[in-house]
């Protein structure tokens, strides 16, 4: 079950990475301009997160939610234009 202690939460323009979001309920988060490059995100729930100006790792952009797939022996993450394995 995600956890809810992040929904509604700002994290406008921070470094988060090493953060730990696995399973977090992120909806309607400000993650605006925030670096999430590192951040474990393995099933987070970003719906309804504003993403406007985010990046991940070298400042790889993010305008909508990354699409996950779980069950595999690697973890599978496609932003915007790239794929992480």
């Amino acid at each position: 079950m995600a956890q809810s202690r992040h929904r509604g939460t700002s994290y406008t323009g921070k470094h988060l990475g090493g953060a730990d979001f696995i399973g977090a309920d992120l909806r309607d988060a400000d993650l605006g301009g925030a670096n999430l490059g590192g951040a474990y995100l393995r099933g987070a729930y970003l719906r309804g997160a504003n993403l406007r100006g985010a990046t991940y790792g070298d400042g790889i952009p993010m305008t909508k939610p990354p699409i996950q797939v779980l069950g595999l022996n690697y973890e599978v993450l496609i932003l915007d234009t790239h794929m992480k394995i």
